[in-house]
């Protein structure tokens, strides 16, 4: 492979990748969800802006024809991940500040997604394990429907989950016993 594209093959190819198989910063599970999370919002334009440097590479490039079988499939998905890596960002514009989405209490975590915005809203409680070093690891617990305004606890081995909906004032339990860090 010619020199000149590899760079621009990589701008490209790495962002994608990323996106579609690493999660959240770069996969990593270090300090909180929350913060990955964040972190994750932050590389979004830096991802955009490495796409689109090696897009411009890449159409720059003089390649010969044997090339541009590889070139051509490239510079497509590249605007692809562009365009959504452009829609991400000014949806996160719009949107704001997602803390309201991450909740964690001891060694319980709570992800809202959806928040009511648009289609059926779902709480994923997790069960956090950290170790020595600081990286954690998430244990799907439940995915529950829209609870409203809700607080939640740790009481031995249940989850108590304290919510208030349309209908009024409930609280569910959740066992805890298959949960634990050792």
């Amino acid at each position: 492979m010619k020199k000149s594209l590899l760079i621009p093959y990589l701008l490209v190819i790495l962002p994608l990748l990323e996106s579609l198989f690493l999660g959240n910063a770069l996969g990593l599970g270090w300090n909180s969800p929350f913060l990955m999370h964040q972190i994750s919002v932050y590389l979004i334009p830096v991802k955009l802006l490495l796409t689109l440097a090696g897009l411009k590479l890449l159409l720059k490039a003089d390649a010969p024809p044997v090339f541009n079988y590889l070139k051509i499939p490239v510079i497509i998905v590249g605007a692809l991940h562009s365009l959504m890596l452009t829609l991400v960002c000014f949806f996160y514009l719009l949107l704001g500040s997602t803390a309201q989405f991450h909740r964690e209490n001891g060694n319980i975590y709570v992800y809202t997604s959806d928040a009511g915005a648009m289609g059926k809203s779902y709480h994923y409680f997790s069960y956090i394990c950290r170790d020595n070093y600081g990286f954690y690891t998430l244990h799907p617990i439940a995915k529950l429907d829209w609870l409203g305004e809700f607080r939640f606890y740790q009481k031995e081995n249940l989850l108590m989950i304290e919510h208030t909906d349309y209908y009024g004032e409930h609280e569910k339990q959740l066992d805890l016993t298959a949960f634990s860090c050792e």
